[in-house]
């Protein structure tokens, strides 16, 4: 039996011994692929690694779609101070509205399917970036999620959770479960590092100038 397919039989029979009968697998499946995106989110589940080349003068980059945070970037060995990888637009904002003659980026930040980088490159040399992602395509019956194993149960119960949403005697008591199970999780896995990257935007596609 495949993971997804596994799952969708174990939230199955959980909602309907909470008295939820009427709920389909395909239900199930739907509200599968909604959780996995928000434990992305949340859980920081899915990374991605990606190659560009940067342009002298150019600060914009198009990256895939799906990924939303910058981790890292492994710089090449002609810049010689380490680029900052920054998560709030404000903050990238602000610092690039500072002088600077720096001749490489200080800053990134991935916004809005962009890398943005400050200041801007002067010569072309290539980058490896390392983000936090979200699934590039839906499960379906049959296949796997693209998170690792160790998210199923999470899968699981926060699915449960948004199918029993709502109904009546159903006290919400798994949604805290759901959370807490992400936190635990995502903390475990950031003691280990960006090691094992789950190649989303492949690093042997060069997606820059």
């Amino acid at each position: 039996m495949s993971r997804v397919d596994s799952m969708i039989s174990v939230v199955l029979r959980q909602v309907q011994d909470e008295g939820a009968r009427n709920v389909s697998p395909q239900e199930i499946l739907e509200v599968l692929n909604r959780t996995e995106r928000d434990v992305c989110r949340r859980g920081l589940a899915l990374r991605a690694d990606a190659t560009l080349t940067t342009g002298p003068g150019k600060d914009t980059y198009p990256v895939a779609s799906n990924l939303y945070r910058l981790a890292n970037i492994q710089e090449p060995t002609a810049w010689t101070s380490r680029v900052e990888c920054l998560h709030d637009l404000n903050r990238f904002i602000e610092v690039s509205r500072e002088t600077n003659e720096s001749t490489q980026p200080l800053y990134a930040i991935i916004w809005n399917k962009v890398l943005r980088l400050f200041p801007a490159p002067s010569d072309a040399q290539k980058l490896i970036l390392y983000a936090f992602a979200l699934p590039d395509e839906d499960m379906v019956a049959g296949g796997d999620p693209q998170v690792d194993y160790a998210w199923d149960e999470i899968l699981e119960i926060g699915a449960i959770h948004r199918l029993l949403l709502g109904r009546p005697n159903y006290n919400g008591n798994l949604g805290l479960t759901y959370v807490s199970m992400i936190n635990a999780q995502r903390n475990e896995e950031w003691k280990e590092g960006f090691h094992g990257v789950k190649r989303v935007a492949h690093s042997s596609d060069d997606i820059g100038f």
